[in-house]
């Protein structure tokens, strides 16, 4: 189900991130847990619509923001509303970014965080590696090893070894594609 520009707007306030105008919300894979608003998002999980990790997503924004504007620094506020996220999670995924040497920070009045790496050098395998690497595997499989099922015992260690496979094959896409590369897509759509 296809969703609205004005939905999307709405439900950024909410802290709902989107992938290919689907809705996706992180962590939660239980529906118990899930917490959801309204029957709308408890409808979408038991259609079987995958529930994924938003942190790289906003990484990615996050950095390409900052390259946007070079040499000028952005608070985590200033960057949680290109986003659509609270700051206070800006702040913690620029954290890890700061750990290793994304991005640098100046703490007070008229501070922030500023590109530290050169935009075109940055690739989005390094960002997914910081923040999500592990994550395209669900914390949950089916089955179980103990089973006299062959299905049963067996679907969860090849289930493994295709996520493996997936991460590796995502994580070499993803080398091939920067931040600034990233930049100039946004720019072309500011054109077409």
């Amino acid at each position: 189900m296809p969703v609205t520009l004005q939905k999307r707007k709405e439900h950024c306030k909410l802290g709902v991130f989107y992938s290919n105008s689907r809705i996706k919300q992180g962590k939660s894979r239980n529906v118990d847990t899930f917490n959801c608003k309204n029957y709308y998002y408890s409808k979408l999980f038991e259609e079987g619509e995958i529930i994924m990790k938003s942190d790289f997503t906003i990484a990615v924004h996050s950095l390409v923001y900052l390259a946007y504007l070079p040499d000028h620094m952005a608070s985590s506020d200033v960057i949680a509303r290109s986003v659509c996220t609270n700051s206070a999670r800006i702040r913690k995924i620029m954290s890890d970014l700061r750990n290793h040497g994304f991005v640098k920070t100046k703490e007070g009045v008229g501070g922030g965080y500023l590109l530290d790496r050169d935009p075109q050098e940055v690739t989005l395998a390094d960002i997914y590696r910081i923040v999500s690497k592990g994550t395209l595997k669900p914390n949950w499989c089916t089955g179980d090893p103990e089973d006299k099922c062959l299905v049963s015992s067996k679907t969860q260690v090849v289930m493994d070894q295709i996520f493996h496979d997936a991460e590796e094959y995502l994580e070499k896409y993803y080398e091939k594609m920067t931040i600034q590369m990233v930049l100039r897509k946004i720019k072309q759509c500011e054109s077409d």
